[in-house]
């Protein structure tokens, strides 16, 4: 007479670790440094504010206009952001 054990094992497993924030201040950035940003890390170019409003509302953007000023505000660092939203809120889609 055989009898089966059932036996359960719990396993750890490493979930993500967190990451080091990445800033850009865009007080310092140029028409072709936006030109750059948007091919070498895409991520932290549709972090900008403006560009991803720009993109859910289906809009051109234009690197000219997007150049901050000079004098330094705390809205022009932007932090990296490792998702980006593509669906408009409702707020958006009402105006």
């Amino acid at each position: 007479e055989s009898t089966t054990m059932n036996q359960s094992q719990t396993m750890r497993v490493p979930t993500a670790t967190t990451k080091p924030t990445v800033e850009i201040d865009l007080t310092h950035l140029s028409e072709s440094d936006l030109s750059s940003l948007q091919q070498k890390d895409p991520f932290m170019y549709h972090s900008i504010p403006s560009i991803h409003k720009a993109r859910l509302y289906l809009k051109d953007i234009d690197h000219s206009t997007l150049v901050a000023p000079k004098a330094p505000q705390a809205s022009s660092i932007v932090s990296r952001k490792s998702r980006v939203s593509t669906e408009c809120h409702m707020d958006v889609l009402l105006e």
